[in-house]
């Protein structure tokens, strides 16, 4: 004998989907089809179908950058840390800061040029103050450089120094300095920066 099933399972099956449903809020439900039968259907027949609703599955939205993101070379973070910059090593001078900067608070890494106050020297002394995500960090190096072609990605911190140890080695003029520049970065590692490439005049300042 064909087995039956209670009218009170289907009425229990129809009330847990509706309770389901209402947790779906204003989404767009997903519409599923099953088969109950109250009771056994006369032969050459087809149950009848009931239709129910499920939530959809629902993801979590990547977290929202924070709003005062982007390069901002006039931050006041930026001023607010020139005096904590090593003096240069010419007395009676200071940094000053003409806006060469990639300064992003939510960057892994970026900087600030600093060079001698006062100096329009092309090639004067400078510093590079590197930034973590808005927080300051110190200068990329103790011993002060000149900085060249400086630039950044939010990661790395890309420059050329020139090294004026090689052009006292070669007795080079101040002319052909720029054909003694050398890469020098700084890159972010995922908790500290540290310096890729060959650093020189480490006494040449002095």
């Amino acid at each position: 004998m064909p087995r039956r099933i209670p009218a009170l399972l289907v009425t229990a099956l129809a009330l847990t989907v509706a309770g389901c449903s209402d947790t779906a809020g204003d989404q767009t439900p997903v519409t599923v089809t099953s088969v109950v039968t109250e009771s056994a259907p006369p032969p050459g027949t087809t149950p009848a179908e009931v239709t129910t609703t499920t939530a959809p599955t629902q993801t979590a939205a990547p977290a929202p950058k924070p709003d005062n993101c982007g390069v901002d070379p006039q931050a006041a973070t930026i001023h607010d840390n020139i005096s904590q910059v090593p003096e240069p090593t010419l007395a009676g001078h200071g940094w000053e800061y003409t806006g060469d900067s990639n300064y992003d608070p939510c960057a892994d890494l970026s900087y600030a040029l600093v060079g001698v106050a006062g100096s329009t020297h092309a090639q004067r002394q400078g510093q590079l103050m590197l930034f973590h995500r808005g927080e300051y960090l110190g200068v990329g190096l103790l011993v002060p450089q000149v900085y060249r072609n400086v630039s950044g990605d939010g990661t790395t911190v890309y420059t050329e120094v020139i090294d004026y140890e090689a052009m006292d080695r070669d007795g080079a003029a101040n002319a052909v300095a720029p054909d003694y520049q050398v890469p020098l970065n700084f890159t972010w590692t995922g908790s500290q920066v540290e310096p890729v490439g060959r650093i020189p005049n480490l006494t040449y300042f002095e």
